[in-house]
């Protein structure tokens, strides 16, 4: 992977030097990790969606965390289109764009940069999430911070070539600065390999866990909060399933459930801090 300071990447203003706009202004964060502002990633706007029931919502609250504010109009998102949005917004960190200015990327490189294989449903898939997002609109109210828009606001495709077109609203940074972030480790959140693992993985990150302090959630919270529907049976078995791979990962040192309580200590040695942003 590389490993190279993202600040290095940056086009300078010299790029565009008869231009004047107002710059995306994401914090900087390493090419190994991607960025989830927590009020995203402890909520289930990209949630857990059984396959074949996308639904659509209409100006419908998503469940969140206290303090967090959600409406949402689109078809539901899955861990799948997060995996694309992240990676969107992490090329428009690496480039620190004019908010005029397109990302532009191969359909092929993106689909591997995501960890997807490059055939013809692969591209018809990344399509359908494109489309999606740029579908979806969301009223997102927090303490330090508002969104209100479409997470991918434009994009093109050229069929011919497969480059790939995408502009992003410069006000979108808003949700990346003033609150808490989360960095995900890609190449860990990649090899997980269904939904629920994928927004455990996202929720436990941004959780802090102080020395000899468990997080502790109720069962009956956390399953609205990812978005999975269905009995709370199959939600504690699945549960069980994913804690232990997680565990087996080294992404929390030890898990627990009694009863409706879910009990998780996240090792300290993977806790690291830069400015406002918790990494895992």
């Amino acid at each position: 992977m590389n490993h190279k300071k993202p600040s290095k990447q940056f086009a300078s203003s010299e790029k565009h030097p008869g231009k004047v706009g107002r710059q995306l202004t994401f914090p900087l964060w390493p090419d190994t990790d991607r960025a989830i502002p927590n009020s995203i990633a402890r909520s289930a706007l990209f949630g857990v969606v059984k396959r074949g029931a996308r639904r659509t919502m209409n100006r419908e609250p998503i469940a969140t965390w206290s303090g967090v504010t959600m409406i949402y109009s689109g078809e539901r998102l899955d861990q799948a289109d997060l995996d694309v949005w992240l990676q969107v917004v992490h090329m428009a960190m690496i480039h620190n764009l004019d908010p005029s200015d397109p990302i532009v990327f191969s359909a092929h490189s993106f689909l591997k940069a995501i960890g997807r294989s490059t055939g013809k449903s692969q591209y018809q898939w990344l399509e359908r999430s494109l489309t999606r997002m740029h579908r979806s609109h969301i009223n997102l109210e927090h303490e330090d911070a508002t969104y209100y828009g479409y997470l991918i606001p434009e994009y093109s495709i050229d069929r011919s070539s497969r480059q790939i077109s995408v502009t992003l609203n410069p006000r979108l940074a808003n949700i990346f600065g003033g609150q808490s972030l989360t960095r995900v480790i890609i190449e860990l959140r990649l090899s997980l390999k269904n939904d629920l693992a994928k927004w455990l993985h996202a929720y436990i990150s941004s959780q802090e866990a102080p020395v000899n302090a468990p997080h502790k959630i109720r069962l009956s919270n956390l399953k609205p909060l990812c978005g999975m529907e269905g009995d709370i049976k199959d939600f504690r078995r699945a549960i069980k399933r994913d804690m232990a791979t997680l565990k087996s990962m080294g992404i929390i040192s030890s898990w627990n459930i009694n009863k409706d309580l879910l009990e998780f200590v996240r090792p300290l040695s993977r806790q690291t801090t830069l400015g406002n942003t918790t990494s895992a």
